[in-house]
């Protein structure tokens, strides 16, 4: 059994189990133990149960922390554990071995530098200049996050060193550049605004994501001119898209640009894709403009290039909307857009507790369903999540229709078979095992289904109703004999007599 299973058993287990028998375990398992993280996790299972001497607990981190292959999430747990039990220069040598990892993890670099900057002992007092020196290699989110630990440890120089770092970093990407603003911004008080924009104007890189950032930072402390300033830049920027233009909407809205002035500009550019109406409404809505925010999604729905992520946070723009509108909005789709479209409409109403528009909908695409299995599903789990089991017998007058094909009542029944509507299922697989389209492999495929799922005798059932009709081809009858002889003695302690043809 691998060794992160049968940790995640034994924490389960020590929720009802008394403490000295976890801790047999633990010791236990502790003897498979060989790499770093693992001996780290054993130490911590020590210190939790509390009945860890700090001896035992102190010889798993020293081993993890000595190993070379150790990596940065080792040696920042070695190095808060050796911490936390009180040896200070272990804790401070694991510590400096993260910083000298190649690609460490951010939280575990941070979590070295919080280390090396808050613990120390005679002889060995920490520089921080010496810890920064250590950093002058890393880049982007990593370095923000070190830069707060300087600033919690009471050296901001150092923190607003790391985030120039980041700020004129070639490397640094959007979201890097958007929390070292902030913290920049943070610890510059007034001039804060004037002082990051002179830092930002030399990078060679500076695109519409990055700004966007950057002005929601600036929007967040408050220094609303130059947020509207850089926002609108991105707002009217034809490269700007998605993330970045709510982003940049939200700057402007948050530092009263106000909901008029970002429509002209909107007008005023290319024409904007589903997802970026989408994620430029849910700002108008969190700034309270609902009824611009519907207008601005509504056209998502009609839009070929939509997918279910699009759609979801269009249909929860719609749904912050007054009743009229939403009823409106709803009979739209409805009645002029497509089966795809109602599909991802329906469960998203499902998910946002909207069940009765979501099961209409839902039953509506599927009584003229001609889409993929892909489809297929996420309109059925739309139903399923709209009214659970309890849709089973609206699916089925649905699927009875005649517009639908047998391949989908096929897939459809595996599908409600997976989400626990067997009863459903049964139901199609004993039509689908006697219609006449089907071919051999097909009918076997479904006899199999019911004999698996406990279902022979209904099996049995149909087939001997279809041996029934005089009008029955005999290469059909003979394949139906088969399949029936195949039902009948599928169990060998069944009694058969009566049940062949």
């Amino acid at each position: 059994m691998p060794f992160i299973t049968r940790i995640i058993s034994l924490e389960a287990l020590s929720q009802i189990a008394p403490k000295k028998e976890a801790l047999e375990l633990l010791r236990s398992i502790s003897q498979v133990a060989g790499k770093p993280i693992e001996l780290t996790i054993i130490a911590a299972g020590l210190a939790e149960l509390g009945e860890g001497a700090s001896e035992e607990i102190r010889t798993f981190l020293l081993r993890a922390s000595g190993d070379p292959k150790a990596d940065s999430n080792a040696l920042a747990s070695a190095a808060e554990g050796l911490r936390d039990i009180g040896d200070i220069p272990a804790a401070l040598d694991a510590a400096r071995r993260v910083l000298m990892v190649t690609e460490p993890h951010a939280s575990d670099l941070r979590t070295a530098v919080k280390v090396l900057l808050n613990e120390q002992v005679e002889g060995d007092l920490i520089d921080p200049d010496g810890v920064l020196e250590n950093l002058s290699d890393r880049y982007g989110i990593a370095l923000v996050e070190v830069a707060r630990e300087f600033v919690q440890a009471g050296h901001p120089a150092q923190a607003l060193q790391l985030a120039r770092n980041v700020l004129q970093g070639r490397d640094s990407d959007e979201l890097a550049l958007g929390r070292a603003a902030g913290l920049w911004l943070a610890l510059n008080g007034d001039d804060g605004a004037e002082t990051l924009l002179a830092e930002l104007s030399g990078r060679q890189v500076f695109g519409a994501s990055q700004r966007a950032f950057v002005a929601a930072a600036l929007a967040e402390a408050g220094h609303s001119k130059e947020a509207v300033e850089m926002a609108g830049g991105v707002l009217a920027n034809s490269d700007a898209g998605g993330f970045s233009l709510g982003a940049a909407a939200g700057a402007w809205l948050a530092s009263s640009g106000g909901v008029d002035g970002l429509l002209d500009i909107l007008r005023d550019r290319p024409a904007i894709g589903p997802w970026s109406r989408s994620a430029i409404a849910e700002e108008m809505v969190e700034a309270g403009h609902i009824v611009q925010a519907v207008d601005l999604v509504r056209s998502v729905f009609s839009d070929p290039t939509a997918d279910r992520y699009d759609v979801s946070k269009a249909v929860k723009v719609i749904l912050r909307a007054e009743e009229p509108v939403r009823t409106d909005i709803f009979e739209e789709i409805h009645q002029s857009h497509g089966e795809g479209d109602r599909v991802r409409v329906a469960f998203t109403l499902a998910e946002l507790g909207y069940r009765e528009e979501a099961g209409k909908l839902a039953i509506e695409a599927l009584e003229d369903f001609d889409g993929d299995m892909r489809t297929l599903k996420e309109l059925l789990d739309a139903l399923l999540a709209a009214s659970g089991i309890s849709a089973a017998d609206a699916v089925l007058a649905a699927l009875n229709a005649d517009a639908v094909s047998d391949a989908v009542r096929f897939a459809a029944a595996d599908f409600l078979a997976a989400a626990g509507a067997l009863s459903a299922a049964v139901s199609l697989w004993c039509g689908l095992l006697v219609v006449d389209a089907a071919s051999p492999t097909e009918s076997v495929s479904v006899l199999t289904r019911l004999l698996k799922t406990g279902h022979r005798d209904q099996a049995i059932h149909a087939l001997r109703g279809a041996l029934n009709d005089p009008a029955l081809q005999p290469h059909r009858r003979g394949r139906l004999r088969a399949l029936l002889s195949w039902a009948v003695f599928s169990d060998p302690n069944a009694a058969n007599c009566g049940n062949c043809p």
